[in-house]
């Protein structure tokens, strides 16, 4: 009895240390190949690093700053760059420099049509630009401040007040119409500043979220300065008369209102 109680008992010892060694011998094979083909938490090939790292490369950036171009003002033969500050809470600065490289054929129209001179001794502006060839045009300055709706800059809809100026020159034909021009100083200088206020929109796009697209319609007063040229009449010993102009030195000034302008902006934010 006791010789079977022991053979018994190796057997049973012996059968389960078996089929512990079977189990692990099928296991071992997938968890190796687990570990083999399972890639690194930091490999390209890992799912979490690829997840992470498209969050990253697609994520907004923060905008603080904005430089525009404005493309609609190549009509007006003017080339203009603005800046763009975001201040606090939806509140920005703005300021442009621009140069022209020709004639403004709107704002020519606008001046020739709406500031009419009633006065028959002085050369209108009609005459003016109907007479005399542009000669050139200073740097176009202009700042404001804008206040976007949303609370944050660069976002939605925005109201802006804004102030611009400028000066250009025409230089007058030896003879307008009838008349002769008479002095070295032919030239006719203008300056004109403009006060606006306006609604406008700017939406953001691209990959951050960092183009923007602006745009802008606003009414407001322009104050224009320009040379006086006053006409005389000259008798002659044989009573033909001949008219003249004359640059006096003084300016005349008038008002514009309303002036509208309508603008569309790119601009790029970091």
């Amino acid at each position: 009895m006791k010789f079977i109680h022991i053979l018994l008992t190796f057997l049973f010892i012996t059968t389960f240390s078996k089929v512990i060694q079977g189990q692990e011998a099928i296991e071992d094979p997938n968890i190796k190949l687990d570990k083999k083909y399972t890639p690194n938490q930091n490999s390209v090939f890992s799912s979490n690093s690829k997840h992470s790292g498209s969050a990253v490369s697609s994520g907004d950036i923060t905008i603080k700053n904005l430089v525009k171009f404005c493309p609609t003002a190549l009509f007006r033969q003017k080339a203009i760059l603005y800046y763009e500050f975001d201040l606090i809470n939806g509140l920005t600065l703005n300021a442009g420099v621009g140069k022209s490289f020709g004639e403004d054929f709107f704002q020519k129209t606008y001046l020739s049509t709406l500031l009419v001179d009633v006065n028959a001794n002085r050369l209108s502006l009609d005459n003016v630009f109907n007479n005399s060839t542009y000669t050139s045009g200073s740097i176009f300055l202009t700042g404001g401040i804008k206040y976007y709706f949303t609370g944050t800059a660069f976002d939605g809809n925005f109201m802006q007040f804004n102030y611009s100026h400028e000066k250009m020159d025409y230089t007058l034909n030896a003879n307008v119409n009838s008349a002769t021009v008479i002095g070295d100083d032919r030239v006719m200088n203008f300056k004109v500043s403009s006060f606006n206020f306006g609604y406008g929109y700017t939406m953001l796009s691209g990959p951050k979220n960092n183009f923007s697209h602006e745009f802008f319609m606003g009414c407001g007063v322009r104050f224009v300065t320009y040379s006086e040229f006053e006409m005389s009449t000259n008798f002659s010993s044989s009573y033909n008369a001949s008219q003249t102009y004359t640059k006096t030195g003084g300016e005349l000034k008038a008002r514009i209102f309303p002036s509208v302008n309508m603008s569309y902006l790119f601009g790029f934010g970091f």
